[in-house]
């Protein structure tokens, strides 16, 4: 166990230290780069979710690696964290083959990745991050590092 958690946080500091953004295209998980989040799901934290500039990869306690969502649902994720057990929030760039604007605002997925629906902001703002409040999921913030403001949200985004 602590071989696999060793291999598993060199391997995630290694692309820390990649920056390089690229589309996203139907390559294998191995080819990713550009980590903006890291999350454990909320109902089983043997699962991890990675968001990347290529979608969202899912790690498994047997430390295998899997895209999450169709290639039009792998979007370029920032500001990436669970709402709650059942809910992911996002915001960043859209995939190429999506219909959804850029930048995306604030994205919800009700199904742990597979797929992304615009709430607030679509087309207007990118959060590098994003921040649900722990005693009251309704309550986010985000920071836009363009404007350097800082957002608040009182009803869930």
């Amino acid at each position: 166990m602590i071989l696999k958690k060793t291999r598993l946080y060199w391997f995630i500091l290694s692309f820390f230290l990649l920056a390089a953004c690229s589309q996203v295209s139907d390559e294998p998980v191995e080819s990713f780069t550009h980590i903006h989040g890291l999350a454990y799901d909320l109902e089983d934290p043997s699962q991890l979710f990675m968001s990347t500039h290529m979608g969202l990869v899912k790690i498994n306690e047997d430390n295998e690696w899997s895209w999450v969502g169709g290639i039009s649902q792998r979007h370029d994720l920032m500001g990436f964290t669970f709402k709650d057990e059942n809910t992911m929030i996002s915001s960043g760039h859209p995939n190429i083959n999506s219909k959804l604007e850029n930048p995306l605002g604030i994205v919800i997925s009700n199904d742990k990745g597979e797929t992304w629906e615009p709430i607030s902001l679509h087309g207007d703002i990118d959060f590098h991050v994003l921040e649900v409040n722990a005693r009251e999921s309704n309550i986010i913030y985000g920071i836009n590092v363009y404007e350097g403001l800082l957002y608040l949200s009182n009803d869930g985004g």
